[in-house]
């Protein structure tokens, strides 16, 4: 990929803030390594490798993020930040002290469960979006006398991100998913 300008279609756009926040994801993954290195190597290890995968799955989704220009691209992104994550939420099932209940499983279907019904409205409003737009281009405009129903739609898309991501007031299931993790 170039360093500035856009690729093909225009789906995709990067630039000096593009980068910026690449680098803060890139920073936070290389942070996350490191600081998991000791309880990867005593709670899972033979298990190492698919923790590396799925942080670098997630992380390939993040610093895509930054540069999307089309729907359907920025659903695929947050899609692939978004499932390995809740993988990870789940890969200390057996950790915990003696007698006490393994939260891992739990917390990795809270967060699959969250990311299926956030997926679902975001679906849902960019088949709305997209509908009056004729295109998934995230600056499309919608034909004119659209509005209310663009409006909507626009609505449903954030309300589904806002959801993926935890922001309040769609954060029910995330202090479990953290307790469990």
């Amino acid at each position: 990929l170039p360093l500035d300008g856009p690729v093909p279609f225009g789906v995709y756009q990067s630039g000096p803030w593009v980068l910026f926040f690449k680098r803060v994801f890139l920073v936070a993954g290389i942070l996350g390594v490191l600081g998991s290195l000791d309880w990867l190597e005593q709670r899972t290890p033979r298990r190492q490798a698919e923790y590396y995968a799925l942080l670098l799955f997630s992380l390939s989704g993040m610093t895509l993020i930054p540069g999307v220009r089309d729907w359907v691209l920025m659903v695929i992104c947050f899609e692939l930040m978004g499932i390995p994550l809740a993988v990870l939420a789940a890969l200390g099932k057996v950790d915990g002290p003696e007698g006490e209940p393994k939260l891992g499983p739990e917390a990795g279907f809270k967060l699959f469960i969250t990311s299926a019904v956030s997926s679902s409205l975001t679906l849902f409003g960019l088949a709305i979006v997209v509908g009056l737009t004729g295109t998934s281009s995230i600056v499309g405009q919608p034909v004119p006398g659209a509005a209310p129903l663009y409006s909507v739609g626009l609505r449903l898309v954030l309300a589904g991100f806002c959801f993926k991501v935890g922001a309040a007031p769609f954060h029910l299931w995330v202090p479990d998913t953290y307790q469990g993790a």
